[in-house]
Parts: C-alpha cells; structure tokens; sequence
C-alpha cells in the first residue's frame, strides 16, 4: 500500500478547532501538495470530526493494483500509516472469513483484543459495568 503522499506533501492534518484554524489548514494543504506535485488537484476536500479518545484507527479502501487488479486493503490507520506498515492486501472478491483471517493478522488487532480484556478485567476489579469504560475494540471483536 502506497500512501505516502500523505507523509510527504501532508495532505492531512488533525484537531482544527474553529473557522480561522480550517481556513489557515486549507491554504497550509493547498501549498503543501503544490510543491509536492503541482499537477495535484486541492480543489475538494474531506473534513472528518476526530473521535475524543480514539484506542486504534483503522484503513479500509480498495484500489486497483496494476498486476492483480482490483484489491481490498485493510489495515492499520491514523497519522502512522506509512511507518508501521500493518496493512493487508485482499484479491476481489473476498469472503467474510478471509476478511476476518486478515483483520486477525493484523498487529493492531491484538492489541484491540488486549486493551478490551485490560478493560474487562479493570471493570472486575473495580466492580464497574461494562457499559461505562467498554470501547470500540470490544464492539467491533464482537463482529468477528
């Protein structure tokens, strides 16, 4: 997965908080990607409310890949993509298993699975419901 464009000519950027700080970050985006590649178009652009106290960000997209066609990618998100590298390449079509089997692999996966069981077990010891400290790692596992 190749998605160093947003490591590089830094198309993204987190916690705008009001009108001045957006506008200051479109026009920062605009010259950004224009000095990386000025043929890039930085007419649109996506807004996206941050979730407060995210545990695990996840990637999941398809694209084209010049050899195999269409693909399915899933992995590991938010502003390390490029680093950590914790992704997965799917052949179109794909079954619920082998997605499941590929969100299995992933690194970030078995930590989502620790941080619920530290959470279930720090709900025991505290006697607390689950309802009150549970994340999203809890809901999506239950999924698979």
């Amino acid at each position: 997965m190749d998605n160093s464009l947003t490591a590089i000519a830094g198309p993204v950027l987190l916690n705008i908080g009001n009108r001045v700080d957006l506008e200051r970050a479109v026009a920062n985006i605009k010259d950004s990607v224009k000095a990386y590649d000025a043929t890039l178009a930085t007419d649109t652009f996506l807004l996206e409310r941050m979730v407060a106290q995210p545990r695990a960000e996840f990637i999941v997209g398809m694209k084209q890949e010049p050899r195999l066609g269409p693909v399915g990618v899933i992995g590991r998100g938010g502003t390390e993509v490029e680093e950590l590298r914790d992704d997965v390449l799917l052949l179109l079509p794909v079954s619920k298993q082998q997605i499941s089997k590929a969100i299995s692999s992933l690194v970030i996966t078995r930590k989502c699975v620790w941080m619920r069981w530290r959470n279930l077990l720090w709900l025991k010891q505290n006697n607390r419901s689950q309802h009150s400290r549970l994340n999203i790692a809890s809901s999506w596992w239950s999924w698979m």
